[in-house]
């Protein structure tokens, strides 16, 4: 496994090596952390999530699927960004 997953828009310019460094000091692992790329949430081309973030949110994604389709009386028709955010 590793300690990072990042989930890159189709056109999005990435370059991992660039990545590497800030995350470096940073604790993923055992540790719920996410970068957050944009002042209004995680709307950007790029999301960063460590393990324990992406493990935690796929343990409670039934729930909050559940409570946004009751809330928009169905598909409230979101990105991937905005759900997970």
């Amino acid at each position: 496994l590793h300690d990072w997953t990042v989930k890159v828009d189709p056109d999005c310019v990435f370059f991992p090596t660039r990545l590497q460094a800030p995350l470096a000091s940073l604790q993923g692992g055992d540790h719920a952390v996410y970068l957050n790329n944009c002042k209004f949430g995680m709307h950007g081309p790029l999301e960063v999530l460590s393990r324990k973030t992406v493990q935690v949110w796929a343990a409670g994604a039934q729930q909050c699927q559940d409570h946004f389709t009751k809330l928009c009386s169905g598909d409230c028709y979101w990105g991937e960004d905005l759900f997970i955010d």
